[in-house]
């Protein structure tokens, strides 16, 4: 089985589910939050610590 039918499969299994789209829309506030921390840091010239949070990896989500 490729790895594109695959994701395709498990995006099908979690489309609508409950857990996972809460999950999901979670995870996303959370980034979006940080995006926002890092900026703020930016602007008020706090470049090290900005860079440490943009040294965090994030994944990429598929929306469900």
């Amino acid at each position: 089985m490729s790895a594109q039918t695959k994701t395709r499969l498990i995006n099908e299994a979690l489309q609508g589910n409950p857990i996972a789209t809460e999950t999901l829309q979670t995870y996303e506030a959370f980034t979006k939050f940080r995006d926002g921390v890092i900026q703020n840091l930016k602007e008020q010239g706090m470049m090290d610590e900005a860079s440490r949070l943009e040294n965090i990896k994030t994944l990429q989500l598929n929306a469900v």
